[in-house]
């Protein structure tokens, strides 16, 4: 009881690596300036991302966030 206890708990506390959650912490290519709203690539696919400062095409970035289907990312 004590081993599934554990592994129930090890389970629940991991971070989510799929989906819209598993994208927070993942670094992704600017392909539209951002400035502050444009586009960029993670994984294959293309998202709408906002960023505080201009970024250019070819920028590398790390997301932050993910809101409504819009990715909150930061220059790397």
């Amino acid at each position: 009881m004590a081993v599934l206890g554990y592994l129930l708990m090890t389970a629940w506390s991991r971070v989510p690596a799929t989906g819209i959650e598993g994208l927070v912490g993942e670094v992704g290519q600017v392909i539209e300036r951002i400035a502050p709203v444009g586009k960029v690539r993670v994984h294959g696919e293309l998202w709408t991302a906002e960023s505080d400062e201009p970024l250019n095409v070819g920028d590398k970035v790390r997301i932050e966030l993910v809101e409504n289907l819009h990715l909150r990312v930061r220059a790397l």
